[in-house]
């Protein structure tokens, strides 16, 4: 329901039909409904809370079988070649490669809907990054477009790409295409993520 007060102030319920004669007179008053929801939200407090988000891309598509639907009754083809485990969940599994996540389970939600039509695994990966927004951009650079490319406090990065790399170099040799994950799309190159593995200089620094 669209209703302007005071925050803190509570709202009486309206019907829809006097919901929409009111934004109809606000609109002639030369309030517009982009302007009210823009009212709406200043008075709501700010969009971005102290929340931390971590998203594990594995890059090279593993299958639902092995990860999150092994499928076990099915034929060999079609099912998971890790086996599977019990999740905190009862009657639900995840593939055999992942015992700690599975006792996570109850604390996740695992979209099983999901699907694209991207035969081609380089747009594929930015497509999934994105999240089908349409501005291109992966979700770290939306987030730090709207909350700040560093933390005021700390100077810390708000969005960050972890790769192999950054892990040291004894990982050097492993697939690495940062390209596919850290695109800003039609947002300024500034809201790229930081990365760690850039040079060896910045790795020397951050070395405890």
């Amino acid at each position: 329901m669209l209703s302007l007060c005071a925050s803190g102030q509570a709202a009486a319920p309206r019907s829809p039909r006097r919901e929409f004669l009111r934004i109809g007179a606000a609109t002639i008053g030369g309030l517009s409904l982009p302007a009210l929801l823009a009212a709406k939200a200043s008075a709501a407090g700010p969009a971005v809370k102290d929340t931390s988000v971590v998203v594990l891309n594995l890059q090279g598509g593993p299958t639902q079988f092995e990860t999150f639907d092994p499928n076990m009754q099915a034929p060999a083809e079609i099912r998971s070649i890790t086996g599977e485990v019990k999740t905190a969940l009862p009657g639900v599994t995840f593939g055999g490669s992942f015992p700690q996540l599975a006792a996570l389970a109850d604390k996740m939600a695992v979209v099983r809907s999901y699907r694209h039509g991207i035969s081609s695994h380089g747009p594929a990966a930015m497509h999934v990054m994105a999240g089908g927004n349409p501005t291109g951009a992966m979700m770290g650079a939306l987030y730090s477009r709207v909350a700040g490319l560093t933390n005021a406090v700390t100077g810390v990065p708000k969005n960050v790409l972890v790769t192999s790399r950054a892990m040291g170099s004894q990982h050097k040799e492993l697939y690495y295409n940062a390209d596919r994950v850290s695109q800003t799309g039609t947002l300024a190159a500034a809201y790229r993520p930081f990365d760690p593995s850039a040079g060896s200089e910045l790795l020397r620094n951050m070395t405890l």
